[in-house]
């Protein structure tokens, strides 16, 4: 008797898991078994820029089993795919996902998908053959943040404050976000246009505010204090952003 040959493919999306991602390194049990293809997610980093991503992927004792790592934006746009990682039967081996530099791509978020597939022959009680094709991914939404992306900065308010010894001072209060570890700098010009005065704060939160008060006098305390008329706040980050200006009146 001639024997039936059929093929079946199956697919199914296993698990879902949100993550942080790149600049956070992340560690989750993350472990499922289907068709004999096993994942662990272990760690994502950022090594030399690049992004790595670590697995313990694992093979069933009678086949082997191939899997591909591809990275998704929020629109669904594939934006790389990692060359295809084979483990024999009876395997597990670490996997290292990286080579892909993620400081080309601007901060947000995305999605990573693991996928895993293989191919079984099974032989049914008529003597019929049917190979099967199982095919399992594990999807991630990962936020990513470019430390090369331009920080957010704006100013939130200037106005005169008095400090308990009586004196008066300009305290400006700027917005920002994603400037962790960035330094901006922030000038103040009169009406003519001079530079006035000139200070720089670092930022040490991923978002908030940053604050400096100045006392009314030139850079170094040394002249005269500057008193009515309307100045120019001019804020940036080096080599981060490009400089914005504020007008403000000192009544």
């Amino acid at each position: 008797m001639k024997k039936q040959i059929k093929k079946i493919t199956a697919m199914i999306i296993v698990i879902f898991m949100v993550l942080p991602f790149i600049a956070i390194p992340a560690s989750a049990d993350l472990y499922w078994d289907f068709f004999g293809m096993r994942a662990k997610y272990q760690k994502g980093a950022v090594e030399n820029g690049k992004s790595v991503n670590t697995f313990l992927l694992s093979a069933a004792e009678h086949l082997d089993v191939n899997y591909v790592a591809r990275l998704y934006d929020a629109a669904g746009n594939k934006i790389f795919t990692w060359n295809t990682h084979t483990i024999p039967a009876g395997n597990t081996d670490v996997a290292k996902i990286s080579s892909f530099d993620m400081t080309a791509i601007p901060s947000g978020k995305y999605k990573f998908i693991i996928t895993g597939w293989t191919k079984d022959l099974y032989i049914l009680e008529d003597g019929s053959e049917w190979w099967i094709e199982p095919c399992t991914c594990w999807s991630f939404e990962i936020t990513h943040k470019n430390p090369n992306s331009p920080a957010k900065l704006s100013v939130k308010s200037v106005k005169t404050i008095t400090k308990d010894d009586g004196s008066e001072r300009i305290q400006i209060i700027l917005n920002q976000e994603d400037g962790k570890g960035k330094r901006v700098t922030i000038e103040i010009y009169d009406s003519w246009r001079q530079k006035i005065y000139s200070t720089g704060v670092s930022m040490t939160y991923d978002k908030g505010t940053v604050s400096v008060e100045w006392d009314m006098y030139p850079a170094g305390g040394e002249g005269l204090r500057y008193g009515v008329g309307r100045y120019t706040i001019k804020y940036w980050i080096p080599n981060n952003n490009s400089p914005k200006e504020y007008e403000f009146d000192i009544s």
